[in-house]
């Protein structure tokens, strides 16, 4: 059976927007006006004015706000009955799956578990012919095994009898050998003292140098420490007056007049500005 493919009438967005139609007229009108406005901002009438038709300009927000929240809110009705709707059908589409979905599933089940036997089985004889091999490598590694036990009981034999006659030998070795290093330890001794002399002279030498070097460089962190210091102080001296300037223009570009905003600044930089501070 074929299935019909579903046909779904499409929404005009641009009937729908229409509800956007009267407050955007009045944008329309306003716009118009708002182009032909010219204002003195510098004079203290025409600054006012400005403020005025600022503050009608941003009335005009909220009909706009209003209009689209009202607008969506019954877009959504929509929406969510749709989503509805949706799962309605596919619940009775669900139903009738199951009614014919559970035979076969019990079908697939029962094959699945003849085909689960049938493999264990081989499983199983795999298993035993396998247990077979094995033991039958493992009485082949045994007699192995006790065949190199045997011929390694006889080469210990041999060896134990080498290392007997080494051992003389080597004792023979070291009796001379002990005898030629004593003359030698008492030379390197001598050596060793001569050297530890010189060590302990070069070693004064280098702690002596090492202590100047020291000092010389706890001297240059120090003026490393004030040049460092020094630059901080300008920074900040010069990050406090860029402030002020800014605190100073701000009070200025209000049109209280020069005097008047070097008065103002000046009592919010000696904190005589009651609730007030500076952010630096």
């Amino acid at each position: 059976m074929k299935v019909k493919e579903p046909e779904i009438e499409v929404i005009d967005l641009q009937t729908e927007l229409q509800v956007f139609d009267p407050v955007a007229a009045q944008i329309a009108e306003m716009k118009e006006k708002n182009a032909s406005l010219v204002f003195d901002y510098e004079d203290k009438e025409g600054n006012k004015n400005a403020r005025s038709h600022i503050a009608v300009l941003r009335r005009l927000k909220k009909p706009i706000t209003e209009t689209h929240r009202l607008a969506k809110a019954e877009a959504k009705k929509f929406c969510d009955a749709l989503d509805d709707k949706k799962r309605e059908l596919i619940g009775v589409v669900e139903e009738m799956i199951k009614v014919h979905h559970e035979p076969v599933w019990e079908i697939e089940q029962r094959e699945a578990a003849i085909e689960a036997e049938r493999l264990l089985e081989i499983q199983q004889a795999r298993d035993a012919e396998e247990a077979a091999r094995q033991a039958e490598l493992e009485a082949r590694e045994k007699a192995a095994a006790e065949k190199e036990a045997e011929l390694a009981a006889k080469q210990a034999e041999l060896d134990r009898k080498e290392r007997e006659a080494q051992l003389v030998a080597d004792a023979e070795e070291r009796a001379i050998a002990k005898a030629q290093q004593d003359l030698v330890d008492a030379e390197n001794r001598r050596i060793a003292d001569v050297q530890r002399e010189k060590d302990k002279a070069a070693a004064e030498a280098a702690e002596k140098e090492k202590e100047l070097a020291e000092e010389k460089r706890i001297q240059e962190i120090e003026e490393a420490r004030k040049r460092k210091a020094e630059a901080d102080r300008q920074a900040d001296k010069s990050h406090r007056d860029g402030v002020h300037s800014n605190i100073y223009q701000a009070f200025f570009s209000t049109g209280i007049g020069r005097d008047a905003a070097v008065a103002a600044t000046k009592l919010l930089i000696d904190g005589r500005c009651p609730h007030t501070t500076i952010q630096y």
